[in-house]
């Protein structure tokens, strides 16, 4: 809670834990600001998230992630990644029979908000999405 990241591949991390991702600020990051993964639960609220390259917030691997009142911006394609389709300047990802509930967002001047694949829940509602749900 309260941490500030700048920059480095990925900003905030947890794996295989129950926790809570607050306050922070993070900006910068060439692969996910934030990422819940590995059979993770958890909120993460209330955090700002700026100029993520590929993914803003991710939660993949079978983890239940409780996304809102975040605030996120200038997340931006990755050009030179070789996976188009899950690094396209996604605000919100979910991943890999994760379950991700999504409310209150403050997504700012994001054209892609939410995407869920490889039989994620859809972030804004109880359905299976294999592709883009922008």
């Amino acid at each position: 809670m309260g941490c500030t990241v700048t920059g480095g591949l990925e900003g905030i991390v947890t794996h295989f834990a129950m926790v809570m991702v607050r306050d922070n600020h993070v900006s910068g990051t060439e692969l996910r600001a934030i990422t819940m993964t590995e059979m993770s639960m958890g909120m993460i609220e209330d955090n700002e998230v700026d100029g993520a390259l590929g993914v803003g917030i991710f939660c993949g691997d079978y983890s239940e992630c409780e996304i809102e009142d975040n605030t996120i911006s200038n997340v931006t394609p990755d050009a030179e990644s070789d996976d188009e389709h899950r690094r396209r300047g996604v605000a919100i990802q979910a991943h890999r029979v994760s379950r991700g509930r999504a409310q209150g967002q403050r997504d700012q001047r994001q054209p892609r908000r939410f995407a869920a694949f490889v039989e994620a829940i859809d972030p804004r509602a109880a359905v299976t999405c294999l592709h883009v749900c922008s």
